[in-house]
């Protein structure tokens, strides 16, 4: 749980501030560092720091249930909480403008998936050991199907 806990923390550290971590020079910059410097500049300030803290929260759960035969995602759990990310002027947006939003969203979704997918996919157990350990703690809110999980065990 940790583990996964520091990932979360630390991309949505990378999103909240892309400048800091970009002047950071401790050590060798990576492809997915360089990927989330470009994800957060694609999002052009559409989502505010706790709506990308979410929808990084989300991504992860959809990288390990794919990266993971053990997790699913319980999809009613999931899609509401995706639902709950609207715009802080939904109310007096267009359709257009709304939908604009919505795609934004989906996009960055698809882009945190892709770029967690391959921090993690060099070492599936590791990140398949953590997201468990994640699922099975019940003071954490997970979107995982843990019908499924505990009929597995």
């Amino acid at each position: 749980m940790m583990r996964s806990l520091s990932i979360i923390t630390m991309m949505a550290a990378v999103l909240a501030a892309p400048l800091a971590f970009a002047q950071q020079s401790d050590g060798p910059k990576n492809r997915e560092s360089e990927a989330w410097l470009t994800a957060y500049d694609m999002q052009g300030g559409v989502l505010t720091g706790n709506q990308q803290q979410h929808l990084l929260t989300l991504a992860w759960h959809g990288a390990v249930a794919n990266l993971c035969e053990t997790l699913q995602l319980d999809h009613l759990k999931f899609g509401q909480a995706m639902a709950a990310i609207e715009h802080s002027d939904a109310a007096s947006m267009s359709d257009d403008e709304h939908e604009f939003f919505r795609q934004s969203l989906m996009i960055n979704y698809g882009v945190s998936v892709g770029i967690m997918l391959a921090e993690h996919a060099d070492d599936k157990e590791a990140a398949c050991a953590d997201a468990l350990e994640f699922a099975k703690d019940e003071e954490d809110v997970n979107y995982f199907d843990m019908e499924d999980l505990e009929a597995q065990n």
